[in-house]
């Protein structure tokens, strides 16, 4: 949808990608802590499920390849900018969205970071931090259970994406294609 500002909106939405995680640390935590986050599973997937900078640069380069003149086409039959989104493009944007679903999951998935400064009780860590308390000190490492562990974390990615793969492949094949 064309509108004034829109490609400024998205230059200053991708520039966030530039800044890395460890400059906004600290704020998010101040945040996080003020909203009574700390130590809650919520802190690790509220970033990811309010929207990322490459998720809209992903659906943003999906939707450029999206012909005009089936917009067109529907805003001719009467339809409105939420009739035309929800039953032409939304279908269409499929493969994207599996894809980055996909993406976001196994990002948030492995990330060790965030759940290492967000989470306090044990109960709570995710596998990237549980893995951490089995090494006990240099010398005195489990090395057959981080190798379970690590196995048994790769079930879950392994099962999305071969649920997902179909769509996975072609929302990356056609995402960064026009026409």
């Amino acid at each position: 949808m064309a509108f004034k500002g829109r490609e400024l909106f998205f230059l200053i939405k991708i520039s966030t990608m530039m800044v890395p995680f460890q400059v906004t640390m600290i704020p998010t935590f101040i945040l996080y802590r003020n909203f009574g986050l700390l130590d809650t599973h919520a802190a690790l997937w509220l970033p990811s499920f309010l929207g990322s900078s490459f998720g809209v640069f992903l659906l943003r380069q999906f939707y450029r390849g999206i012909p005009d003149d089936l917009t067109e086409s529907a805003r001719i039959d009467g339809a409105g900018h939420l009739r035309i989104y929800w039953s032409m493009i939304l279908p269409l944007t499929k493969p994207a969205m599996v894809s980055l679903i996909v993406l976001t999951f196994i990002a948030t998935w492995n990330n060790y970071e965030t759940p290492l400064l967000y989470l306090r009780s044990p109960g709570l860590y995710t596998i990237p931090l549980g893995l951490k308390v089995m090494v006990d000190d240099i010398y005195n490492v489990n090395y057959p259970g981080i190798m379970a562990g690590v196995v048994c974390s790769l079930i879950p990615i392994l099962v999305l994406f071969a649920a997902a793969q179909k769509y996975f492949v072609q929302g990356i094949a056609f995402s960064g294609t026009k026409g």
